[in-house]
């Protein structure tokens, strides 16, 4: 059920049709005494709350998924659950919340070593750190993620932005280049090495009145 729940909301977009599946998941969890079944079906109703802009209930069911964090060993939901919440706070302009749900995101994430939930989690502080305008953080946080995951469309779109935003326009000339690098290495589609640069390459002209690449 957490998978066809998962399913239903990534492919056809049917956001009652996944809580419900989800519902049921936790509802069996429950049941049984599950806590393992109980936080994966948690974590994705919270995924599929905050993208319909339900932060309220978002932070509802991660909040009680990162509970049962001390009673069951899921790192991995552990870690969404962390990203998601500290997600939600910034967006909601608490950032001290969002601090400290990252940062325990990124501890977990380095006990685990695992390579996308590291580069999630040091971009996730990155993004709290560049909010705050500890630009000297976010760099060095930048730096590690980038370490990890070189080609990556998101950490090399955020590190331009970060770098045109405090006015280093030629370094921020090198990130965008990697990120249109790896667009044009990669199949043309709805992917993320295409979305990012339609995304970053706008905001770039603006933060800096050039326009040749848009």
């Amino acid at each position: 059920l957490c998978q066809y729940g998962n399913t239903l909301y990534y492919e056809t977009g049917d956001y009652d049709g996944a809580l419900k599946a989800l519902g049921q998941a936790l509802a069996i969890a429950q049941r049984e005494g599950d806590a393992a079944l109980k936080m994966r079906a948690l974590v994705a109703a919270g995924h599929a709350e905050a993208a319909h802009l339900h932060f309220q209930e978002c932070l509802g069911y991660d909040l009680r998924a990162i509970e049962l964090a001390s009673s069951v060993d899921e790192p991995f939901e552990e870690t969404h659950a962390h990203q998601e919440v500290a997600a939600v706070l910034h967006r909601m302009g608490d950032l001290g919340g969002a601090r400290q749900h990252a940062a325990v995101m990124l501890k977990v994430a380095e006990r685990m070593r695992h390579r996308t939930r590291l580069w999630q989690a040091l971009q996730a502080n990155t993004v709290v750190s560049s909010l705050e305008a500890d630009w000297a953080t976010a760099r060095s946080l930048s730096d590690r993620a980038l370490a990890v995951s070189p080609r990556n469309s998101n950490l090399l779109g955020y590190r331009a932005l970060i770098e045109y935003v405090v006015g280093d326009f030629d370094q921020g000339s090198v990130y965008l280049e990697r990120l249109l690098e790896t667009m044009r290495c990669a199949t043309p589609g709805p992917t993320f090495e295409y979305a990012y640069p339609a995304i970053v390459v706008p905001l770039i002209a603006h933060l800096s009145g050039i326009d040749n690449r848009l």
